[in-house]
């Protein structure tokens, strides 16, 4: 203890209150002060690095920093200044300025005029969350599936583009703000996920329509229901009749699953709302 101790205070000399209210973080992190000190002095000369752990010009292992987060955090709290910290970010690499893996976002052009539009080689693409962000485009209508496989047979239709929102991923998509200048679409199961990943997208884009999420959809392939989650309150951003499918679903433990609709259902309720103008 007290050569980690010795070890501590002449990297970090502020660090003496800390010490002696913490002792046993110091214990409990015996023979790893070496290193540990080598990063916050590194984030002290360079806060906010903005890269990826394994580019950081330690001779330190990746799997050391990304195993001792946790003191790291606490450690780092108290040695750098304030505006080197994100506070808001719960993430280690979010909060201290690193880069993290970035999702990839897949989309199909339902409609060639589009793809001709955007001067694109192909219908289908995959592309970083980062650069959807940044694309110039002005689609009239996005439909954000729940499953892949209802992202990937979704029918041709006029001005439109299919995003695969894999589950609760979808939720990343608030960081694309033309999303917010077209009709969006959201098709998800009938349970309680469902309806959580709906109300998310709603809190960022609070025009989001859902399709086949109701009560007559229910109906029609309620003896394909599976069992599902059990949750108490209901997401606050849904519609009356929503809520109230949400409350039967998730009180009985129930699922309907995307892929347990028709194909053919799903083709003329999709079709349906492009010729109302609902999409």
């Amino acid at each position: 203890f007290r050569r980690d101790a010795a070890l501590i205070l002449a990297a970090f000399p502020d660090l003496l209150d800390w010490l002696q209210h913490k002792p046993s973080r110091v214990i409990a992190h015996a023979g790893h002060w070496p290193n540990l000190l080598r990063v916050g002095q590194h984030f002290c000369a360079h806060p906010r690095p903005d890269c990826y752990i394994r580019e950081l010009p330690l001779p330190i292992s990746t799997k050391f920093i990304e195993q001792q987060q946790t003191i790291l955090r606490e450690l780092l709290e108290q040695v750098l200044p304030a505006d080197a910290i994100d506070l808001t970010a719960k993430k280690f690499t979010a909060r201290f300025g690193l880069r993290d893996k970035e999702p990839w976002i897949r989309l199909r052009l339902l409609d060639a005029a589009l793809r001709d539009q955007y001067r694109l080689p192909c219908d289908a693409l995959a592309i970083p969350l980062s650069h959807l962000a940044r694309l110039d485009w002005q689609p009239p209508r996005v439909i954000i599936t729940e499953n892949e496989v209802t992202f990937l047979t979704l029918p041709m239709l006029a001005g439109s583009i299919g995003v695969w929102g894999e589950g609760f991923q979808a939720s990343v998509l608030a960081d694309v703000p033309w999303l917010a200048e077209c009709h969006l679409l959201y098709w998800g199961d009938i349970d309680a996920h469902g309806f959580q990943i709906l109300s998310q997208l709603r809190a960022a884009f609070p025009h989001t329509k859902a399709i086949m999420m109701d009560q007559a959809t229910f109906k029609e392939f309620e003896a394909l229901t599976g069992k599902g989650e059990s949750l108490t309150t209901a997401p606050p951003h849904l519609t009356a009749d929503e809520t109230k499918l949400f409350q039967y679903v998730a009180t009985h433990r129930l699922r309907l699953e995307q892929e347990h609709i028709s194909h053919a259902y799903a083709v003329n309720q999709l079709q349906s709302a492009l010729d109302n103008q609902l999409l």
